[in-house]
């Protein structure tokens, strides 16, 4: 072939819309979001013991003795053993202003072991709610010993569940949102282009602080509380997407 005829071939080539144009494809970009909330499934109620003495010994004593009492007593309500938490005990002195010193002078000392005991749905008898038990567990520990309640933490045993839940959702409310701004137009959603993740907030464990009035027995009522005053939050997770699809 001569030079100046494949010169020519070139130009034809170039010049010849089926070659020249590139077709590209129309796409629509959208955001979708989510927000999934669900029931708890788990409670975990954390506590502690604290005894005071003018001496060491009887200090930590006292202490052993009273969270073997209320360890008794959370085993006789069925709480499994493997959802109790005994914390290391921890002494101290125990220190007092004295204004005619004006220093601080040792008292005594206090000892302090935190627990933490959580209550499972799935483990519960059928008729018994959440609710229902840690009423019960609260005053069962408030009356054998416990005398400070930091609160009751609510959560999800299976968070990854949830998590995918409003990862679908989201998704799903990218796609419905470009079907609504494509059906005016006559136009139709297409294949996905890309996709991608945008914002992720993970179940939380919604805790709720309990006063020392929480449990009667605290304040020498003997009856369970009422399970109302302990009634579960629910646990809320976030997700967002961004996604960019063909426009048939």
């Amino acid at each position: 072939m001569s030079k100046k005829l494949f010169l020519l071939l070139i130009l034809l080539l170039a010049f010849n819309p089926a070659f020249s144009e590139v077709t590209e494809k129309r796409t629509i970009a959208v955001s979708g979001k989510s927000n999934i909330s669900a029931e708890p499934d788990m409670a975990t109620v954390n506590f502690s013991i604290v005894t005071k003495d003018e001496k060491f010994r009887e200090a930590r004593e006292l202490n052993a003795k009273a969270s073997a009492a209320v360890l008794n007593a959370v085993r006789s309500i069925k709480i499994a053993e493997e959802n109790i938490s005994l914390k290391s005990l921890n002494i101290n002195e125990d220190r007092e202003y004295d204004r005619s010193k004006r220093k601080s002078v040792l008292v005594g000392y206090k000892a302090q072991r935190n627990f933490s005991v959580s209550i499972y749905k799935d483990q519960l008898k059928k008729k018994k709610t959440l609710s229902d038990k840690l009423a019960q567990l609260i005053t069962a520990v408030a009356e054998n010993g416990s005398n400070q309640l930091q609160g009751v933490e609510y959560g999800i045993k299976d968070t990854k569940a949830l998590e995918e839940k409003a990862l679908s959702a989201a998704v799903k409310d990218a796609k419905n949102k470009a079907k609504i701004m494509l059906a005016p137009l006559d136009a139709k959603v297409g294949d996905v282009q890309t996709i991608a993740e945008s914002g992720h907030a993970r179940p939380m464990p919604v805790t709720r602080s309990l006063s020392m009035m929480a449990a009667p027995a605290m304040t020498g009522a003997s009856a369970v509380p009422d399970p109302d005053s302990y009634s579960e939050s629910d646990i809320e997770v976030s997700s967002s997407v961004d996604v960019v699809f063909e426009i048939l």
